[in-house]
């Protein structure tokens, strides 16, 4: 079975667009290609390929019940930075962009990336939760305490 690939920036000169839509109903439109830096979202896009053709539409719509508005706009930040090139190439701008959240917001993009399954997002944000945690008592990592609670809350 042929796997999908994600889109290069060079395939197409007029990329698809594809519209985001919040939990909220907020809207955020991507390229194809920074889209594809969530395969959900990605395979969401092929499927729809597959269904409609390739030329049927130039805009995608596609719903994320389960990520908020302020979380989804962060996930659009990332992705737009890191589609032109390695997703997992961090540089001085990722630091910025993760020191710069509050623990909540930390929480929240972490479920996001989690649920749109993008390894690289969740690499920085496990960087900042070790940059945050390095040094403190067990007692202390609150953080990280509700994410292991989360994550494991599904294996039961």
């Amino acid at each position: 079975m042929a796997v999908a690939a994600a889109p290069s920036a060079a395939a197409e000169p007029e990329a698809r667009k594809i519209l985001l839509v919040s939990s909220d109903n907020q809207e955020f439109e991507l390229s194809e290609v920074e889209a594809w830096q969530s395969p959900i979202v990605g395979w969401k896009i092929w499927f729809f390929h597959i269904g409609n053709g390739d030329d049927a539409v130039d805009r995608i719509r596609i719903q994320l019940m389960q990520v908020n508005g302020a979380t989804l706009a962060k996930v659009v930040e990332f992705c737009k930075v890191h589609a032109p090139r390695d997703a997992f190439a961090f540089n001085n701008a990722d630091g910025r962009f993760v020191r710069g959240l509050d623990k909540a917001v930390l929480y929240d993009l972490f479920v996001a990336a989690d649920h749109l399954h993008m390894p690289a997002l969740i690499e920085l944000l496990h960087w900042r939760i070790g940059e945050i945690t390095k040094g403190r008592e067990p007692t202390e990592v609150v953080l990280v305490r509700r994410i292991i609670k989360t994550w494991f809350a599904d294996d039961d």
